[in-house]
């Protein structure tokens, strides 16, 4: 199955039909999957005027809560959910979908999926170039095809999207694009999920779905090595409680990813193996609630295109110590206690200010949080679709 199987449709004419890639959900387990998640939800509701046909792979529940008259979902087979099966189909059938479905425009929501031909004017949304910033990061070959494919594909792009100042920087650093516009629209972040809670009732609902005790210090982190930069984290955990005899454990929520070993072997070895804990992945249900229940959150990443976790903290209201790297001072502001990544103890005094803060540091995150919002998101992105039809 190629994406012929169409769910639902409507009978009156849309304004637009607007084609969006959504294979790459990873049923919410990722950024990008929050990304295409969110920003579909907020599209939706935003533009009842248009019809938005979504391709999916089979058996993805993360998006069957999108039902509308202006929606169809084309399920795709998960034969295709393999990465390089998945960048030959957007190549070959994605072009015949699209001709086939009349679409006016099309999204797709990451670089790494390319496209050479489009019979209709497309958007690409790049959320960092990490993988120029960081070429060990993928591999040797991945980063070979991206360094051969993505100007080119990017140069053929009718607009580019970006959410960060710091990404948009990038793009021009690292790629040749000529005459291809290029707009900031920061992500939002989903306020009916992320909010203040109570502290106690946080902590027993967690202890009682994941098992460990309380004080806390969160990180909510892939785990990836040497990228999300944990073993320094490790480090700086251990300078802390060294320092100040504090009783807090240490929290890294995510799932494994290339180089995690490095990052088990760190906490193994650490005189304070026993309060670091891998609880792993956490559905987005139950994060609010671990937010919550945490006294401060620490993200020490070496690169971001947005950051998602920063805000997710301060909007459920606890501290946050952050990298002054990447698209992260531009994101958290005046908000977050900021600490360069690469200094062991450089994190570790943040995360020691972070659990005796400032009266006014949760505040200013909580207000900082609100400024992001994926209505104003899709807004924007809305105004950009219709501007790359005019301009056909």
């Amino acid at each position: 199955m190629n994406g012929l199987n169409e769910k639902r449709m409507v009978d009156s004419s849309p304004k637009l039909r607007v084609g969006f890639s959504a294979l790459l959900t990873s049923e919410g387990r990722s950024g990008l999957g929050q990304y295409i998640i969110n920003l579909l939800h907020a599209l939706v509701r935003a533009a009842d005027q248009h019809h938005f046909v979504i391709f999916k792979l089979e058996g993805d529940r993360s998006l069957d809560s999108l039902i509308g008259a202006n929606v169809s979902l084309i399920e795709i087979s998960r034969y295709w959910s393999n990465p390089i099966f998945s960048i030959f189909w957007h190549i070959v059938y994605f072009p015949i979908l699209a001709k086939i479905h009349s679409l006016n425009v099309v999204h797709l929501p990451s670089y790494r999926r390319p496209v050479f031909w489009f019979p209709c004017p497309f958007i690409v949304t790049v959320h960092d170039m990490a993988i120029f910033r960081m070429p060990n990061k993928y591999g040797l070959l991945r980063f070979l095809f991206h360094r051969l494919v993505t100007a080119g594909f990017l140069q053929k792009a009718r607009h580019i999207v970006t959410v960060s100042m710091a990404s948009k920087n990038d793009i021009l650093r690292f790629m040749e694009i000529k005459n291809v516009l290029i707009s900031v629209v920061h992500n939002g972040i989903n306020h009916a999920e992320f909010f203040c809670r109570d502290k106690e009732e946080s902590q027993d609902f967690i202890r009682n779905k994941l098992g460990f005790d309380f004080p806390i210090i969160l990180c909510v982190s892939r785990l990836e090595h040497p990228g999300k930069n944990l073993v320094r984290l490790i480090e700086a955990f251990s300078i802390l409680k060294s320092w100040d005899n504090i009783s807090h454990k240490l929290v890294i929520v995510g799932s494994p990813w290339n180089g995690a070993s490095a990052i088990f072997h760190a906490a193994k070895t650490s005189l304070f193996s026993k309060e670091i804990v891998f609880p792993g992945f956490v559905s987005q249900a139950d994060l609010p609630f671990l937010y919550n229940a945490a006294d401060m959150f620490v993200f020490p990443s070496l690169w971001e295109g947005f950051g998602f976790p920063v805000l997710e903290a301060m909007a459920c209201g606890i501290p946050v110590a952050c990298s002054n790297v990447a698209s992260l001072p531009e994101i958290v502001d005046e908000a977050a206690q900021l600490f360069d990544p690469t200094d062991v103890e450089s994190i570790s005094q943040a995360m020691r200010f972070c659990l005796f803060p400032e009266a006014t540091q949760i505040s200013r995150g909580l207000k900082q949080a609100n400024r992001f919002s994926w209505v104003e998101a899709s807004k924007r992105i809305l105004l950009l679709y219709e501007e790359c039809c005019e301009r056909v």
